[in-house]
């Protein structure tokens, strides 16, 4: 959670850094240069599928909040929390779950590019660093008959890099609907497809 926070943090600064930049050069205030720069703010339903190092699989649903910038011509800086309540088959079994049924919390931030930019549609290519945390089993000790008896549980997280396509099609003036595919690479746990959906507006 404080790397969450310390992204976020660090977001900021750069919007109004680069904001109070341009102030300085366009005479135009910080309000101005904030609310007038290509500002997305969506709220998205997800679906995530995940594939495990140990050849498991679970899946679950749940939500995403998202905001994004454009900080130099097609180029947007994004960030997003969101919850995902995911769900295990009884007969699953891994190193890194205690239940089977688990809240995933989750963040991304990374670079987007505007690859087709008409005026009801567009669509961008991103990369991002993906980020979940969770309560899980983080060591089990098996003795010689296969029965644990030493088991250490708490909050875990996996980290990985994510590529991602989003397509927003306008609806009305700015608000826009919002459909994304990503796929999350799985260096460390996990492997990842996510399915994303919902409502922006573009401010």
């Amino acid at each position: 959670m404080k790397k969450l926070n310390l992204l976020f943090l660090l977001t900021i600064f750069v919007t109004f850094s680069y904001a109070q930049e341009k102030s300085s050069n366009d005479k135009k205030t910080i309000t101005e240069i904030i609310f007038n720069e290509g500002n997305f703010l969506e709220g998205n339903y997800e679906y995530l599928s995940v594939k495990t190092r140990y050849n498991n699989t679970f899946s679950g649903s749940g939500f995403q909040i998202a905001y994004s910038r454009k900080v130099y011509k097609r180029f947007h800086l994004g960030v997003s929390w969101g919850k995902i309540y995911a769900k295990t088959d009884d007969n699953y079994e891994d190193l890194f779950w205690l239940d089977s049924e688990t809240e995933i919390k989750k963040w991304e931030i990374g670079v987007a590019y505007l690859i087709i930019n008409q005026k009801r549609f567009k669509v961008f290519s991103e990369v991002n660093y993906l980020g979940m945390f969770y309560n899980g089993l983080i060591e089990r000790i098996i003795d010689s008959e296969g029965n644990p008896y030493n088991v250490v549980t708490g909050k875990s997280s996996d980290e990985t890099f994510q590529l991602q396509v989003q397509g927003n099609i306008a609806l009305y003036k700015n608000l826009f609907l919002t459909a994304k595919i990503g796929y999350g690479f799985g260096y460390n746990q996990y492997k990842s497809i996510s399915l994303k959906t919902g409502l922006g507006y573009q401010f």
